[in-house]
């Protein structure tokens, strides 16, 4: 199936939006608030284009970028033509990973 490059741009911003709304509700829900001005880690996420169903979060440390911990999910990538089970999916791989974290005071 081909996509226009708007269409695509829409999926997007939808992913990024499912994404961020999930991580940030999962890190609240453990205590964590958004600080803006001096945050304790930064989170960023990767979701390769070939491969719609992998999903990988990345949380460093602010002021160096060094990593503090990196979680990996992978599903099936199917077509996301029903929206609302594409962003179930996006939302549940995201507390799965973040069940993980934070890792264990021995790490």
């Amino acid at each position: 199936q081909l996509q226009s490059r708007d269409s695509a741009r829409q999926d997007d911003s939808r992913l990024h939006e499912w994404i961020t709304d999930a991580v940030d509700a999962q890190l609240a829900a453990k205590g964590f608030s958004l600080g803006r001005k001096a945050p304790d880690f930064l989170v960023s996420y990767d979701v390769p284009v070939a491969m719609l169903g992998s999903l990988t979060l990345t949380f460093v440390h602010p002021e160096n970028r060094q990593p503090i911990w990196r979680g990996e999910s992978s599903d099936e990538a199917y077509a996301a033509r029903n929206q609302a089970a594409w962003e179930t999916r996006v939302r549940a791989a995201v507390g799965m990973l973040l069940e993980q974290f934070p890792p264990p005071d021995d790490q």
